[in-house]
């Protein structure tokens, strides 16, 4: 049994106030603000795009993804020798693999631990011999490196300490290259190694098991859509200047946002994370701004979508299903991705991975703004308002596609990461159509942020 697409139109709201009037200079500022928002966010994030640190040590991180790379590899090596099935030519097949993620002297002298740990300390001085650099610190670790491959000289505690702040596990690497592996200090190396390797490995065979099931969901979304047998829980109708009111509240929310955003970026910029995440409290100051325009609360929440539409937990799991669903688009975004990514010189990384390091604190702070609060606003005020906005005079799919264009642009991984967060968005937005209700695209959004968060922190904390 499916509903029609006329069945499944709440029915309008008794006593609504009269339709609140229409400003067309407010709602074209509104549009400047949100226009001008985005572009300063993308142009900063394109030509200033440093990664910001905790502590600004130099181990930060410039040096993610050949810190990803050199564990998975260094896990794959440690793994097969365990079982006994590691083969002569193994560890020159996966240290083949180093020179694509190296992009610095820095990421070189890093590599040379890995390439140690895969074809053995020959192989690391010869490689510690090609790097060419005139900066004094690194001359000091190739030397210290060196000595340790070469000579097989044990480095002092004061040089122990240096390497290890200057390059963090890669260093630790080296300096238990000699130990036996059921020696604590060999093991607590290994150990992230492995993990890194698991965490990948599970993140292919969930990511394929996804896959299939969203083939599966988003085919029999797309034959009820056909036969308009799909439910469809979002009432697109606007009154009045209302389309105005909650388009504004949605740009006073991206403007404050961008404000204080560039605001520390410039001011503050090793601030820690609850700083950063603290910008964010402006969202539901910002989603009350229809109330002081007229709107009254019951409309409010109609289009912003906090109602529980059929029932808070059915809402639930049908953020689940969307979230599903999109999966197979989300695969070919990634692909684009990783094209865009070979001409940015790196990958798309956001600047929580520099906080994968903390403690249970900052852990559970990550967990919270990640996976809880990012949710909520992001989904009140994109999905909320501003589809609300505009979804009286567009198409849904094209609403939900210029929605997903900001979206993406205002996120911290830059241009390169354009795609996928674009398709992400999309999904949220279809799934707000379908069920009208913002529960759902809320859980499908704090599904993949949680993901992404425990996959980040298997592989690099």
């Amino acid at each position: 049994m499916g509903y029609t697409m006329a069945m499944s139109q709440p029915p309008p709201l008794p006593g609504d106030p009269p339709p609140v009037p229409r400003r067309p200079i407010a709602t074209a500022l509104a549009w400047i603000v949100i226009i001008a928002s985005v572009l300063t966010i993308l142009g900063i994030q394109t030509f200033n795009n440093r990664p910001v640190t905790p502590s600004g040590d130099v181990r930060a991180d410039a040096a993610i993804q050949l810190r990803l790379t050199g564990r998975y590899l260094v896990g794959v090596k440690s793994f097969m020798d365990r079982l006994g099935a590691a083969q002569p030519k193994l560890g020159g097949e996966l240290a083949s693999q180093l020179p694509a993620v190296v992009k610095s002297p820095l990421d070189e002298v890093r590599a040379a631990p890995i390439v140690g740990e895969l074809s053995g300390a020959a192989a690391a001085v010869q490689w510690l011999d090609r790097i060419a650099t005139d900066d004094p610190g690194l001359i000091q670790d190739i030397f210290d490196f060196r000595d340790i491959y070469h000579d097989a000289q044990v480095p002092g505690p004061d040089e122990r300490q240096r390497l290890i702040e200057r390059h963090g596990w890669f260093a630790e690497l080296a300096l238990s290259a000699e130990l036996p592996e059921a020696n604590p200090a060999r093991a607590a190396v290994l150990a992230p190694a492995r993990r890194t390797m698991l965490a990948l490995i599970g993140l292919v065979v969930i990511a394929g098991m996804g896959f299939i099931a969203g083939i599966t969901l988003a085919a029999v979304a797309i034959y009820r859509y056909s036969r308009s047998r799909l439910y469809r829980g979002y009432l697109a109708t606007v009154r009045g200047g209302s389309r105005g009111a909650f388009l504004e509240g949605f740009a006073l929310y991206l403007g404050s946002i961008c404000v204080l955003s560039l605001g520390i970026h410039w001011l503050w910029p090793e601030a820690p994370l609850f700083v950063r995440g603290a910008v964010t409290l402006l969202a539901p100051l910002a989603a009350l701004w229809p109330l002081l325009r007229g709107i009254s609360w019951r409309e409010l929440r109609r289009g912003a979508g906090w109602h529980r539409g059929r029932g808070f937990w059915r809402e639930i799991g049908a953020g689940l299903v969307g979230y599903l669903a999109g999966i197979p688009l989300f695969a070919v975004a990634i692909v684009f991705t990783l094209i865009l990514s070979r001409f940015a010189g790196g990958p798309a990384m956001h600047p929580i991975v520099n906080f994968m390091d903390g403690g249970i604190a900052q852990i559970i702070g990550l967990y919270l703004l990640a996976a809880v609060w990012a949710p909520i606003t992001e989904e009140t005020m994109f999905r909320g308002l501003f589809y609300h906005s505009l979804r009286d005079r567009m198409p849904w799919a094209l609403s939900a596609l210029l929605i997903g264009v900001i979206f993406a642009a205002i996120h911290p991984q830059g241009w390169v990461a354009i795609p996928v967060l674009t398709t992400l968005a999309f999904n949220f937005a279809a799934i707000r159509e379908w069920r009208g209700s913002i529960i759902a695209p809320m859980t499908a959004h704090a599904l993949n942020n949680t993901s992404a968060v425990t996959v980040l922190l298997l592989m690099l904390g």
